[in-house]
């Protein structure tokens, strides 16, 4: 598995959003978009916005203030904290600590699919696996 992968940013990208200054693309969802940014500082961050072209609609809006909302009452060893974030500027966005890592879609890519029962509680996906007539899971 190698770096993740960046790609360069293009002409209707912001040179920035907030404080952070855009390095480049990490990648894009049905809704954002996400960047590499950079504080003042030097820090790298991971920088998500909204992919509305034009003025961002009330109901976008309040959508992205909820998922900053939520994101930021989440944490642990495995989540990336919620570092700043505007919902109510031109353009909304979200910075997170930033995780150098290949993409789901690169992972999946280069070594298949988790089996079904991994990441399971013990027990918990082998006993609905197998009462499904979809087969088994051996150690779960």
């Amino acid at each position: 598995m190698g770096a993740p992968r960046l790609l360069p940013l293009r002409g209707d990208d912001p040179a920035r959003l907030g404080p952070y200054r855009l390095i480049g693309r990490v990648g894009s969802g049905g809704m954002g978009r996400v960047y590499l940014g950079r504080t003042v500082s030097g820090r790298l961050v991971a920088v998500k916005t909204l992919l509305a072209e034009g003025e961002v609609s009330e109901t976008d809006r309040r959508r992205f203030a909820r998922e900053v909302a939520l994101a930021r009452r989440v944490n642990g060893v495995f989540t990336v904290a919620v570092l700043d974030a505007d919902a109510e500027t031109d353009r909304p966005w979200m910075a997170t600590e930033y995780v150098p890592a290949p993409s789901l879609a690169e992972l999946v890519q280069e070594a298949g699919v988790l089996p079904p029962c991994a990441g399971s509680p013990p027990g918990w996906r082998r006993r609905w696996w197998t009462s499904t007539g979809r087969g088994s899971c051996t150690g779960t």
